[in-house]
This record gives structure tokens, C-alpha cells and sequence, in this order.
């Protein structure tokens, strides 16, 4: 201490004399004091106080002000290089701005570094500052956290082997492998490498771009999990399966096991969606108003091919978009609208001849749902007429079994039946006739009611019939009563049950009344005879 005060002695002695001073150098020209040795103490200050806190350095006066110092602080073996600069009048008020640790720890603002390089400061005050008068690159730390990048209106950006690396611009968008990302986020790498990576050591996330697109997920045999407010909604495993509030979808696509709308495809609102929803066991799909459908189709939404509509009201059309009653079938595979249960002996919905098939339906002909005898009820739409039809004989299931028409009941009530042939049947009869039969009947009654007289009209006082001498030349000419058709007519025509009976009594009741007559001429001629 006493040699530094020494020197510092002689340096005002020299400064007061304006004369340059020189230690182990005879010629100091380049300043007011020039030191000079040949080991490796040049300039030694030493404070041999045994103090907790010593501080022993070079220390700078400018005026009547110490402007600043170079000084070591600590104790033993402990020490810090301390630069200080101006802070008031007396050397104890000098502020410590750089601090070195024995360790080669640099402190600014701190005397206590806790890393090779710390820098502290007030809250929001920049700490490392670096500009070329135009950029400006800082470090700033507040309560918000911790900031590194360029203040003014410039990119920032990230270097390793002399190349860029991230690039931040002003905008906010960053790029890695991009020095110009029109992105928040523009990662750049070679097809195929992988973005971003992310490891624990067994499991990995990746995102990848190739030829093929892009991919995000996990590389190895792990599930992708995708989460939102710090719980798991959609999971991705390993087979491909993805369960939507579901971690453990057993198919392709599953939801959570909750009723609610399931689906949107259109519209968020509930009530005003078009999706699909389940409620209490049923599986719905829904529009958003009565007045919107559901349609049935195939080909894409712009070539949209529609096999079946919905309506909002509840009415369902088949081959059609409007239909006009609850169930509209408008699709035929030949005339056939419909089949029901089709592996038994079911029912067909024909068009065309509309009808219903038993056990038959139409495609080019009538063939069997299933093995074994068909029939048919339809309307021939022409005419107007309803057909029965059924088959004469059995046949296989897909099988082609004719059917033939059995009955007709024609639009004016006409009832044809009992030919296998009833259209040639019913050229040769003649018209007229509301029930048809070609063949026998048998029953225990029939009732016929005629609107014509009952012969009864015989036995009226003005009722003339022939007289037996006249019934016996029309009997001879003719041979048949009279009012009685011929046997020729009977056979081109037939008969009428009803006027037959109607003649036939009256034939009776004309012979009735011959009787009598007979019976008085007989009286008559006994008692002339008496």
C-alpha cells in the first residue's frame, strides 16, 4: 500500500511538474507514467488488510470526481474484478458495472454471475444491446418473461455454420430452413425429413412433408393423441382406428358413448343442423327444418344421381323426389316396384299391369321369389279391368312360371271365369251377361229375382192363350211350346234361369187351366150322358 501510495505520490509530483515518469523504462514518452518489466508482475497492487470485503484497485479522479476503478473484491482465495464508473464524489460511491468471478464468470449489473455471461437489470430495461445504427438487436427481461431480437423494424434471425437457420420477421411469422415465411410457423427441410420432432426416448411425434403430402404423428408403435384444454378428444392408434371422445375406438370411426348430436355436416346450431345424432337407442339422421330432405344416392354432391328422397314431412319416395302420398315407389326392375321378404314366399309390387305378385315378380317374366305355385291380383290399365292369375303348376325359386288370367271382373261389373283362355271365351259369348262361367257350378241354393211379371198374369180373365187345337198345329209346326225357345236356340244362346223358370211356369199355369176346361168338358158330357 505504501508503494502505491508512493507512485501515486510521484505521479502528482510528476503531473505537478508536467514531467513524464518512467519505472523500468528510461524514456517515457507515450505517457505521464510508464511501467516496464520482464515478468509477469508489470504493475502490482497489493492491500494486505485481513478485511471480509477487501477491495484493492486502480482508481480513476477526473476533477474533484472519481469517474471510475479497476479493482479486486473478496477475501483469501476468493476474489472478483470489478469495473466501476461514476456513481459520486468519494471513492465508496463508485458503481460496480462488471464484475468477473475467479471462476471466469462475467456479471453485468450482478457481482454474484451465476453462468459464464449474466447481465441484470431493471424490469423492461434492455440488457445486451447490439446495432449497427440502423438494426438494433437486444435482450429484455419483465415480468412478462424473458425477449432476445431486434427492436426496430427488422427480421430476426438464427445462425449455425455461418448460415441462417430460423428466421423471425417483423410480422411475427417464423421460419426454420426459411428466411422468408409467409407463415406464423414455416418449417423448410429436405422431402421427407422430418419438421418437428419430439422425444422422450421411447415415444416420438413427428411431422413430415414428401411427394405423397403431409403427415403429423407419432413414428413409432404409439397412438396420436390430438387435445384440447388439457384432455385427450381425439384418438389416433396404431391400426389406423380413430375414436373421437372415445380412447379406445374398436373400428375405423367411433364416437364417445353419449346421446346428442353426433355429427354436423351442415350448420351449428342445434335444431338448425343437417347430421346425424343418437337419442334414447334411436340413430337419427336429420335435416334442419321440415321444409329440407334427405336424399339417397350415388356420385358426387355435383353429379348427384338420387335413388331415394325423405321428406321433411315425413313422406318417402322411391324413383322420385315428390312424393305425394306417405310411401311413393317409382323404380322398377323390370315391372317389379318391390319385393317383400324375398327369401319366402313373399310379395311383389308390380307396375305396368299394376298388381300384386304372390310368391311371383316380374322382370322380363313372371318368375318365382321362392319355390313352389304364384299368384296374382292386378288391373290391366287399359280396360280397367282387375285380373286374378295364379300358376298351373310349381317351380324352383328365380325360376320363369307363367301365370294365367282365372278370373276377370271387367270395368262395367262383368265377372268372367272358368277358362284358361277367358279373352276367346268371351268374344263367343255374347254381352250383356254380369257373371261369366265357363264350366260347371254347383251349390245348394240359387236365388233368382227377376223385375219382369210373374206368370201369374195367366189367370187373369183377359189373358188369351191358344186353344188346344191351336196349341197342337204350333206344337206340330214348331215343335216346342210357344214363348219356349228352341233347342237351337238353346244351344247357340243358352238359357236365362230366371225368364226360363218365368216361361215354364207359365206353360204350367196355361196347362192348369186346359185341365179344367177338359174337366168341365168331361162333367158336361157325363151328365148328358145321365
Amino acid at each position: 500500500m505504501k508503494k502505491l501510495i508512493t507512485i501515486l505520490f510521484l505521479f502528482n509530483c510528476v503531473n505537478g511538474f508536467a514531467q513524464n515518469v518512467g519505472i523500468g523504462e528510461t524514456l517515457p514518452t507515450n505517457g505521464k507514467l510508464t511501467v516496464k518489466g520482464i515478468d509477469s508482475a508489470v504493475l502490482l497492487l497489493h492491500n494486505n488488510t485481513a478485511a471480509t470485503e477487501n477491495k484493492t484497485g486502480l482508481y480513476f479522479k477526473t476533477g474533484s470526481s472519481y469517474s471510475g476503478a479497476l479493482a479486486t473484491i473478496g477475501n483469501g482465495f476468493t476474489h472478483r474484478l470489478g469495473l466501476f464508473t461514476f456513481g459520486g464524489s468519494g471513492p465508496a460511491s463508485l458503481l460496480e458495472r462488471m464484475s468477473i468471478l475467479d471462476g471466469g464468470n462475467v456479471g453485468i449489473g450482478t457481482t454474484n454471475p451465476m453462468d459464464a455471461f449474466s447481465v441484470k437489470t431493471p424490469s423492461g430495461v434492455a440488457g445486451i444491446s447490439h446495432t449497427d445504427g440502423i438494426v438494433t438487436l437486444k435482450t429484455i427481461v419483465n415480468s412478462a418473461g424473458g425477449f432476445f431480437g431486434t427492436t426496430s423494424v427488422h427480421p430476426y434471425y438464427l445462425l449455425s455454420g455461418g448460415t441462417t437457420k430460423v428466421t423471425i420477421l417483423a410480422t411475427g411469422n417464423v421460419g426454420i430452413g426459411d428466411t422468408n415465411p409467409a407463415e406464423k410457423l414455416t418449417i423448410f427441410t429436405n422431402t421427407g425429413a422430418a419438421g418437428l420432432s419430439h422425444t422422450d426416448g421411447t415415444v416420438n411425434l413427428k411431422t413430415i412433408v414428401n411427394s405423397a403430402g403431409g403427415f403429423v404423428g407419432t413414428t413409432t408403435n404409439h397412438p396420436f393423441y390430438l387435445m384440447a384444454n388439457g384432455s385427450t378428444k381425439v384418438t389416433m392408434l396404431q391400426n389406423g382406428n380413430v375414436g373421437i371422445l372415445n380412447p379406445t375406438p374398436t373400428v375405423p370411426l367411433s364416437f364417445a358413448s353419449s346421446v346428442g348430436d353426433k355429427i354436423s355436416l351442415w350448420g351449428s346450431a342445434p335444431g338448425s343442423q343437417y347430421g346425424f345424432g343418437i337419442q334414447g337407442g334411436l340413430m337419427q339422421i336429420f335435416s334442419d327444418v321440415i321444409t329440407s330432405d334427405v336424399a339417397l344416392g350415388y356420385g358426387g354432391s355435383d353429379g348427384f344421381v338420387e335413388n331415394m328422397r325423405i321428406k321433411g314431412n315425413g313422406r318417402v319416395g322411391i324413383g322420385t323426389s315428390n312424393p305425394t302420398a306417405g310411401l311413393v315407389v317409382n323404380k322398377v326392375v323390370g315391372n317389379t316396384n318391390a319385393i317383400f321378404a324375398s327369401n319366402t314366399s313373399g310379395v311383389s309390387i308390380q307396375s305396368n299391369y299394376p298388381g300384386i305378385g304372390f310368391n311371383t315378380f316380374y322382370n322380363g317374366g313372371s318368375a318365382m321369389i321362392s319355390s313352389g305355385g304364384a299368384g296374382y291380383i292386378g288391373a290391366d290399365p287399359t280396360s280397367g279391368r282387375i285380373i286374378l292369375a295364379n300358376t298351373n303348376a310349381n317351380a324352383t325359386a328365380g325360376a320363369f312360371n307363367a301365370l294365367q288370367d282365372k278370373m276377370w271382373i271387367a270395368n262395367d261389373g262383368t265377372v268372367s271365369m272358368g277358362s284358361s283362355n277367358l279373352n276367346a271365351e268371351n268374344n263367343t259369348l255374347g254381352s250383356g251377361y254380369k257373371l261369366k262361367v265357363f264350366g260347371k257350378i254347383i251349390s245348394e241354393e240359387v236365388r233368382v229375382q227377376l223385375k219382369t211379371a210373374w206368370p201369374d198374369y195367366v189367370f187373369e180373365k183377359n189373358y188369351h192363350k191358344l186353344s188346344i187345337d191351336e196349341l197342337e198345329k204350333y206344337v206340330t209346326l214348331n215343335k216346342h211350346l210357344p214363348n219356349i225357345p228352341s233347342a237351337k236356340e238353346i244351344e247357340n244362346d243358352g238359357q236365362h234361369l230366371g225368364e226360363i223358370q218365368r216361361k215354364m211356369l207359365e206353360k204350367i199355369e196355361e196347362l192348369s187351366l186346359y185341365v179344367i176346361e177338359l174337366k168341365k168338358e168331361i162333367d158336361l158330357l157325363k151328365a148328358n150322358k145321365n
